[in-house]
């Protein structure tokens, strides 16, 4: 065989082992707005000082940029202020959960995943893929902006 025709064989082989280590990883994570409440206690109509507002966005692009390079699996590992925390649906306060009962993915034996951004001052409250190869899916239901959503404790 000639040296080319070895070079050849030997970068498809290559290629093909990468291809399976692609297959073996976990997809990363991805966020929907879909669910996102139009109650604007949680959502970014909260900010009326537009410049308070346009800080939020960007500290929010921030972060969803950084969670988008891990798999949901290594999020839930992290620390909650690295990765995120579950909390049940019963945690969370009557004003939120009406907006859960209005979300059609939600159930009263739910989990949220929450999200510290901004320093850790705020929250995105998400609720993972339905089924399970679909986990890696983050559907953004709304954001507690003051601690109104659930106690979070003294």
């Amino acid at each position: 065989m000639s040296k080319v025709k070895k070079h050849i064989a030997a970068k498809q082989n290559n290629s093909v082992k990468k291809s399976e280590n692609i297959v073996e990883s976990r997809p990363l994570v991805s966020f929907n707005f879909k669910y996102l409440t139009d109650n604007k206690k949680f959502n970014f109509d909260y900010f009326k000082d537009m410049r308070i507002r346009h800080d939020a966005y960007k500290t929010l692009c921030d972060r969803l940029q950084e969670l988008s390079a891990y798999d949901v699996m290594t999020l839930r590992g992290m620390s909650k202020q690295q990765g995120c925390e579950a909390i049940p649906y019963s945690d969370f306060n009557d004003s939120f959960q009406a907006v859960l009962n209005k979300v059609e993915i939600v159930s009263k034996d739910s989990k949220l995943l929450i999200f510290r951004f901004n320093k850790g001052n705020y929250r995105i409250i998400v609720k993972s893929g339905i089924l399970d190869k679909h986990e890696n899916i983050l559907h953004i239901i709304g954001f507690d902006f003051d601690y109104s959503a659930y106690d979070h404790g003294s």
